[in-house]
C-alpha cells in the first residue's frame, strides 16, 4: 500500500485543477504528486522534493519541512529560482504536514 492510496479521488481531482503548484511527498521528502509536471521533463516521482528548489534554499525548505512535522502547522519560506520563461522568479512555498494511515507526508 502507498501513502496516496489513502487519498480520495475527489482530491487527487480537484487539486489537478488548481492553478498553484501543489506537490506531495512522503515522509523521506520525495516527491508522490505533482499536478502539473513540467511537459518534456524526466519522471521526477520518487526523487527528492529538494530537486525542485535552488540549492541556495535547500536550508530554508529543511526547516520548513521539519517544523510542519514537528508542530503539524503550516509553514512558509520564499525562494528564487529560474522560471518558464528562463527568467529569476520569486516563488512563496507552503509546507503542510499530513497524518495518514499512520505515515507522514507533507504537501
Amino acid at each position: 500500500m502507498t501513502f496516496t492510496s489513502g487519498i480520495s479521488k475527489d482530491w487527487f481531482q480537484q487539486v489537478e485543477q488548481a492553478k498553484e503548484h501543489v506537490t506531495l511527498m512522503d515522509g523521506n521528502d520525495c516527491l508522490l504528486f505533482a499536478n502539473h509536471p513540467l511537459p518534456g521533463a524526466p519522471d521526477y516521482l520518487h526523487q527528492p522534493v529538494y530537486i525542485f528548489v535552488d540549492e541556495a534554499y535547500h536550508a530554508r525548505m529543511c526547516t520548513a519541512i521539519g517544523k510542519a512535522r514537528e508542530t503539524s502547522l503550516p509553514q512558509h519560506f520564499f525562494s528564487d529560482g529560474t522560471g518558464p520563461d528562463g527568467e529569476t522568479s520569486h516563488y512563496s512555498n507552503w509546507i503542510v504536514a499530513l497524518q495518514l494511515q499512520n505515515e507522514q507526508a507533507c504537501v
